[in-house]
């Protein structure tokens, strides 16, 4: 079934920040649910140089296996294999950590409880 809807997007690109906002407004004479992914994709030293702190305990729907759905056991995530999940319920502010560029990367969001990685 389709509705009707507006979406803006705002970008705003500065020294050292990127603000994405976007906003969805309801056109349609019927409500609906929606959801919005917004993905950041990072120029990092190499991927097994990185960690990703902020999540730890949370739990998270992991794509490989089934969106069968786990809690993190690890203070950090690193990466040796390849991961798709999505953390549930995830802090406004996420750090990832570039050892080998020795450069921590800080992300922050507002009203979207979840995030992907």
């Amino acid at each position: 079934m389709a509705y009707r809807f507006e979406l803006r997007h705002r970008v705003c690109v500065g020294a050292y920040k990127l603000t994405m906002i976007p906003r969805m407004r309801n056109v349609d004479n019927k409500a609906f649910s929606f959801t919005i992914a917004l993905r950041n994709y990072l120029s990092v030293s190499d991927v097994s140089e990185v960690s990703v702190e902020g999540m730890e305990t949370l739990d998270y729907f992991d794509n490989l296996l089934k969106r069968e759905r786990y809690t993190e056991q690890a203070d950090a995530i690193t990466f040796d294999t390849e991961i798709d999940r999505v953390y549930l319920n995830t802090p406004t502010k996420i750090a990832v950590i570039d050892h080998e560029r020795k450069r921590t990367i800080v992300l922050r969001k507002e009203g979207m409880v979840d995030a992907d990685l």
